[in-house]
């Protein structure tokens, strides 16, 4: 049985960068689906410009609502305190003791796992794969770093492709507060239901 990818953020908001990252994440056939999981309480982000999680989720939604490959989960809006990848994967695996999952993260991601709260008992429980943004990083450097970590912490890293994506949340948030379109940045059922409701102004 195919695991199931889990494409977490903070989706503030999301836009088609996450979506086409899914979408390759999908063609490479390693995965049943993918299972977007919106961040709860960041640890690592600033607070200030961040959606409340009901609003985040919602958008969510609608950005999935026609693909049948995609599904979310709210699992750390649910939770108290700070989220942490390590505790939502064992809560999914508690929950769905049949399935397994694998992460999919960027290529900056990849270079931070050391970092990353109880890595090496989180390597225990997912693959990790990471979307190559139009071969931004050489396969000798992906390489080296797959190794260490292996040694390391024993994960398992696979790389897979994607086209480049220059999108960002930052850029979509800091366009609608000076009032420029973000049309074609995200579908458009989300574009429409962020200025229906004034969000990022």
């Amino acid at each position: 049985m195919k695991p199931i990818a889990i494409l977490g953020g903070s989706f503030n908001p999301v836009h088609y960068g996450h979506l086409k990252m899914a979408e390759a994440a999908m063609e490479s056939s390693h995965f049943s689906k993918v299972l977007f999981i919106p961040t709860g309480t960041p640890y690592h982000k600033e607070q200030k410009s961040l959606l409340p999680f009901s609003d985040r989720l919602k958008l969510l939604e609608l950005a999935i609502e026609n693909c049948p490959d995609f599904a979310f989960s709210p699992i750390e809006g649910e939770r108290e305190g700070n989220s942490y990848t390590f505790d939502t994967v064992r809560e999914l695996l508690r929950q769905n003791p049949t399935e397994s999952y694998s992460l999919l993260i960027g290529t900056d991601q990849f270079l931070t796992l050391r970092s990353w709260h109880k890595i090496a008992e989180l390597g225990k429980l997912v693959d990790f794969y990471i979307a190559n943004r139009n071969g931004e990083m050489a396969l000798s450097t992906f390489q080296k770093e797959k190794e260490a970590l292996e040694k390391e912490f024993s994960l398992h890293c696979k790389l897979f492709s994607m086209p480049a994506i220059d999108l960002s949340s930052t850029e979509i948030r800091n366009r609608l507060k000076e009032g420029k379109s973000i049309h074609g940045m995200l579908p458009k059922s989300v574009e429409e239901y962020i200025l229906k409701k004034g969000f990022y102004r």
